[in-house]
């Protein structure tokens, strides 16, 4: 079975393919409800450089404030922890590709058309 995506759903995937390998690492520990200061300790950041990732990734994810990218990142940890996999060692052009793969099988897809 072959789905085609929606706009909204490619849109989403086309910001997370742009965020870094530690703004990943910094965005999954969000999802797990880790605490900028434990987020900082687990990578050897200080709480400021915490700060500064999730502003970035606010911005690349258009998550304003601190409050709403960890509502965002804890509501949709499965879909995230999903979708790094997909994207984990591979360039930025490849994570291109994977997100503009026109035809998405449904385990590919998991869920990520309600994010």
């Amino acid at each position: 079975m072959v789905l085609y995506e929606n706009d909204e759903s490619r849109d989403i995937r086309v910001r997370l393919a742009t965020i870094t390998k530690r703004e990943w690492q910094v965005l999954l520990l969000l999802a797990e409800g880790k605490s900028a200061g434990e987020i900082g300790e687990k990578l050897c950041l200080t709480t400021k450089s915490v700060h500064n990732s999730k502003n970035r990734i606010g911005k690349k994810l258009m998550k304003r404030g601190y409050m709403m990218l960890d509502h965002f990142a804890r509501e949709k940890k499965e879909i995230l922890f999903h979708w790094f996999r997909l994207f984990e060692l591979k360039s930025f052009q490849e994570r291109i590709s994977i997100v503009f793969d026109r035809h998405v099988s449904p385990d590919r897809l998991n869920g990520f058309g309600s994010i």
